[in-house]
């Protein structure tokens, strides 16, 4: 996780510098950003944004909304 501003987004980085994993900070499928890095679906178009699960372990709690 990386923290940005919106103006300089185009400085970060594709990759993560220590595995060499993809860092996203917009959704592949309609390219609008999301607030969390724990986002696991697309709050404008409901595409999933990474899996569900975490060492078998959900990354969101069922039915609780995001409080913001």
């Amino acid at each position: 996780m990386q923290r940005y501003f919106e103006e300089w987004e185009h400085q970060l980085p594709t990759a993560c510098p220590a595995c060499g994993g993809e860092l996203r900070s917009r959704c592949p499928h309609c390219g609008a950003r999301f607030s969390s890095a724990f986002a696991v679906e697309c709050e404008s178009c409901g595409a999933g944004l990474r899996p569900a699960e975490h060492l078998g372990m959900p990354i969101r709690k069922t039915g609780r909304p995001y409080e913001r």
